[in-house]
């Protein structure tokens, strides 16, 4: 009887329908989106494991005084990590187990690499090889181009601060999934930094150290003894300014945690605002059918329907249009998931995600629908017929 009376009121049901897609089309699109993008970070996190930490110039954690300003005076005049600092870490680090140092040129354009790059690199090798122990230590000029890097006609050489030199590798896009530590790979060319470091027209930026526990070692034993290698390296006195920072990927992944989750809050908000014009719409629709169904109600009641019964109907009502609009939106994502290539992100809607906007679309379609079907449940049959 509810999907009858609905067909008998189509225009005023797609107008209802309408607004609960867009409802659930907004929570479920921002929720996947949000699932997706950090299934993708979290994978690429994961690849360089959740214990590395990271010596730089700048601590990723805020530092700020008291009116809330970050403190970027005392970061000024730090210089970068240094390449003796790395091979000083190196020889005495003793909980470390696999340490890299990478510099960036050229505004991230030119990233030059050490022994152990592989561990910083996610994107895996499209053609070609890797740079050989040989080529790293002893600054031999050839190159990795990411797989955004123009190579031209001559694929075979490209031209690094001035200098044609060979491509001996590309590699593959990393996208969405490269979480880039040493920075935007798929668009950056990669150098021996021993070469790098005496090449005439490359501008220095940035430069990493990056440092993995050995086995058994915690993140806050390695980073308690970088540091303290540190202050003996630079003297630093006690109480003094260290000069550098030690950040991990455990305060990455749980700051991109927040932001995803907060991503999703808003997608929620944004989608609970839509479904509400929905349910105002769905409102309407039910207390219009009870005004004109009312001798309908009346004759129900004459023949012996319950109250319960009448309340059932006008509910069940209200809930299969409802969750017909849920379908609806649900569907849409789906579609504009299959059009979205895979090689941007990949994106496909849980079933979590599924059943939670099916729920919310539910309680909101009796939510709204409760009003008018307690109204016609407590019509009086006399009452009714007579209108």
């Amino acid at each position: 009887m509810a999907a009858r009376n609905l067909g008998r009121e189509r225009f005023r049901a797609v107008l209802s329908l309408a607004g609960v897609s867009v409802g659930i089309f907004c929570i479920v699109a921002s929720m996947t989106l949000f699932e997706s993008l950090h299934r993708s970070l979290r994978e690429g996190m994961e690849a360089f494991g959740a214990e590395a930490v990271f010596i730089e110039k700048v601590p990723l954690e805020p530092d700020l005084d008291e009116s809330g300003t970050f403190r970027w005076w005392k970061y000024l005049e730090r210089q970068e990590p240094s390449y003796r600092e790395f091979l000083f870490l190196r020889e005495r680090a003793s909980l470390a187990g696999e340490m890299t140092f990478s510099a960036c040129y050229n505004d991230g354009k030119v990233i030059a690499v050490t022994e152990g790059w592989r561990s910083v690199v996610p994107n895996q090798l499209a053609s070609g090889r890797g740079f050989s122990r040989r080529e790293l230590s002893g600054g031999a000029a050839v190159a990795i181009a990411g797989a955004s890097v123009d190579l031209g006609r001559d694929k075979g050489y490209i031209e690094v601060g001035g200098v044609r030199i060979p491509v001996i590798g590309t590699l593959k896009a990393g996208g969405v999934n490269a979480v880039g530590l040493v920075g935007d790979i798929d668009n950056a060319v990669l150098v021996p930094f021993m070469w790098a470091v005496n090449a005439q027209n490359l501008t220095p930026g940035k430069r990493t150290i990056t440092a993995f526990p050995s086995p058994g070692v915690s993140e806050s034993a390695l980073k308690e003894e970088l540091s303290r290698l540190l202050r003996g390296f630079h003297r630093t006195l006690p109480g003094g300014d260290d000069g550098f920072a030690i950040n991990s990927m455990s305060f990455i992944a749980s700051e991109v945690g927040s932001l995803f989750s907060t991503i999703g809050y808003v997608g929620w908000i944004i989608g609970l605002f839509s479904l509400l014009i929905g349910g105002f719409g769905i409102a309407n629709i039910m207390f219009v059918g009870v005004a004109e169904r009312t001798r309908e109600i009346g004759l129900q009641k004459a023949l012996g329907a319950a109250r319960r019964a009448i309340l059932t109907q006008y509910l069940a009502e209200a809930s299969l249009l409802s969750a017909a609009g849920a379908f609806s939106g649900i569907l849409l994502v789906m579609l504009i998931c299959k059009l979205v290539p895979s090689s941007v992100v990949e994106l496909s809607v849980s079933a979590a995600t599924a059943a939670a906007a099916i729920a919310a679309a539910l309680a909101l379609g009796i939510a709204s629908g409760l009003a008018p079907a307690i109204r016609a449940a407590s019509l009086p049959p006399a009452e009714a017929l007579s209108k």
